[in-house]
């Protein structure tokens, strides 16, 4: 697992994914990816959750972010100003992780 970078939540409730990330991983502009909680962690893939219907999904706007819904911050309990760690973990996937 490779750590990235920590970005924190904006008042809108969105994170920046870096852009060398972004490029890593084929991510453009108005993609769309998917966010699923696991254990106080968010993983986000861009490839292969078609199926997975419990998966919340986000477009990657003008300026490579990305937002997180209230429910899923809820369920991590994860306040605007939150610093937030993002990993690498390869094959298309992203750990988010409040630091």
């Amino acid at each position: 697992m490779e750590r990235y970078s920590d970005r924190k939540l904006d008042e809108l409730s969105r994170i920046v994914l870096p852009i060398e990330l972004r490029k890593r991983l084929g991510i453009e502009i108005g993609a769309n990816v998917a966010l699923h909680p696991v254990c106080g962690m968010i993983v986000l893939k861009t490839k292969g959750y078609e199926e997975a219907k419990e998966w919340n999904a986000s477009k990657v706007d003008e300026l490579g972010r990305i937002e997180l819904s209230v429910e899923l911050r809820q369920k991590l309990n994860w306040q605007v100003r939150s610093d937030i760690a993002i990993y690498y973990l390869g094959d298309e996937t992203v750990i988010l992780k409040r630091v």
